[in-house]
């Protein structure tokens, strides 16, 4: 999952290279309703920035810049021919969070078309 070390990274260009241009994302810590896909770019690059910068003023030098994620019930599901579905639980600081992912073959590369994420209770 190279989207997961562009994260872990801070690396949002190479993260993006992971993102379809028509993608959404519903995520109850950033917004509370389904965001296009500017807002999605905004929304990461925001994300990416102000992680940044709390890593540095941690004293973090270097990547990885946030803790690597601890991927739990990790699911792939194949629906439909190119298009993959990506259920799984994971932790960054501390805190237990559900992912959904859906991804599209896009020219013989899988993109993201839509992340759906939410903290667990």
């Amino acid at each position: 999952m190279g989207f997961v070390h562009s994260i872990e990274n801070l690396d949002c260009e190479k993260f993006m290279g992971y993102v379809s241009d028509n993608v959404t994302m519903f995520n109850t810590v950033f917004n509370d309703h389904l965001a296009d896909s500017e807002e999605f770019r905004e929304i990461w690059r925001n994300e990416f920035d102000r992680d940044l910068e709390v890593a540095r003023k941690n004293g973090i030098t270097g990547p990885p810049y946030i803790e690597p994620f601890k991927v739990e019930g990790l699911r792939v599901d194949f629906p439909s021919r190119g298009v993959a579905v990506a259920t799984f639980h994971h932790y960054t600081w501390g805190q237990k969070n559900l992912r959904t992912i859906v991804f599209i073959l896009e020219e013989g590369v899988w993109k993201i078309v839509h992340i759906h994420a939410s903290s667990a209770k």
